[in-house]
């Protein structure tokens, strides 16, 4: 947010500009709005009226309308930097990438310090698969100099993209120390520590998100894995029965219970998780070869072949190749209906 400019104007709209910034600190933003139009009214020309008025409109879920009044600024001003990045960023929450590419490049071209606008346009360069152009901008960014808070924790996602996850700990860490209540980057450092395959770090660092009421299924989740991956499997589940007993369908969370079960080869349990599973995403032919493979292990061949043969209608190539080589169905490999089924 960009509030506060005080530009002078020659036909003395500053105190009209500063009642609406009154006004959006307070998110009252259709009053600001009314407020900006009348400077507007004053000033045509006002880039500050027509920044503050299209800031409101974002606010207010009014893209369409908020893009005009930045296009505005920009006939007023070509190089005002953040109308080019406001309408990159609204383009980029739109999905529309290219749209978004256009405005932050000519953002990074005015600014090539503006660690966010990096961020969004790597993230675009990303979303439509020009993965070399989008860690150029992230190698960009991450010699640039943080300060702020959003900086550090735009250049940990960086980091976090280029697989360089111990420099992505350390800017997060940056971010606790300016704002301890930042939820993302607590709970991100949590993540970045199990994919470092530190899981006594990681669940300490995830335990003490709960403790402070940071209660995601994401902090769950990776806590619950982390006990599995330190083979401390009653505490695994224990988290994934907390997490279930507020969210008993969220599939994320069932199928890790459902794998955790698995390894400790109590399939028959693992057979109701992945049996809700199946009833939940019918079509999600992971879950079925789940089923199969459990079925297999717990001596049921018929029940192992009919949900098997569900997961191959749906993705017929993979679950086939899967189950040709699986020592989970080594019990099948005699079995005629399974013997057709990865043949045919």
């Amino acid at each position: 947010m960009m509030i506060g400019w005080g530009l002078s104007s020659p036909k003395n709209t500053w105190n009209q500009n500063q009642k609406g910034q009154i006004l959006i600190k307070k998110k009252q933003y259709q009053a600001a709005i009314a407020i900006f139009n009348r400077s507007i009214e004053i000033d045509p020309d006002s880039e500050e009226a027509w920044s503050q008025k299209a800031y409101c409109l974002w606010c207010l879920n009014l893209e369409d309308l908020a893009i005009e009044c930045f296009r505005k600024v920009l006939e007023i001003a070509p190089d005002n930097e953040y109308a080019q990045m406001s309408i990159g960023k609204i383009y980029f929450v739109r999905e529309e990438y290219h749209q978004s590419i256009s405005y932050l490049d000519r953002a990074v071209e005015l600014n090539n310090q503006d660690i966010s606008a990096y961020y969004y346009l790597g993230l675009s360069w990303l979303n439509i698969d020009e993965k070399i152009l989008a860690y150029q901008m992230f190698d960009r960014a991450i010699q640039i100099e943080a300060t702020e808070e959003q900086d550090w924790s735009d250049k940990a996602s960086f980091l976090w993209h280029l697989d360089l996850l111990d420099r992505a700990v350390v800017c997060y860490q940056k971010v606790l120390k300016l704002n301890q209540h930042n939820t993302y980057a607590r709970i991100s450092i949590g993540k970045l520590l199990f994919g470092l395959e530190k899981y006594s770090e990681a669940i300490a660092h995830l335990e003490e998100s709960i403790a402070l009421n940071f209660k995601s299924i994401d902090t769950y989740y990776y806590l619950g894995m982390s006990f599995q991956k330190a083979q401390e499997y009653e505490q695994a589940e224990e988290v994934f029965d907390q997490i279930l007993s507020l969210f008993p369908d969220n599939s994320i969370i069932l199928r890790a219970k459902g794998i955790l079960l698995y390894e400790l080869k109590d399939y028959e349990v693992a057979i109701a998780i992945y049996q809700r599973l199946v009833e939940i995403e019918p079509e999600n032919p992971i879950f079925w070869y789940d089923l199969a493979y459990c079925h297999a292990l717990h001596n049921n061949p018929e029940l192992a072949v009919s949900a098997l043969q569900r997961s191959i209608e749906i993705q017929p190539e993979e679950f086939k190749q899967h189950a040709r080589t699986d020592l989970d169905f080594a019990s099948l490999q005699d079995n005629e209906m399974f013997k057709q089924l990865i043949e045919r």
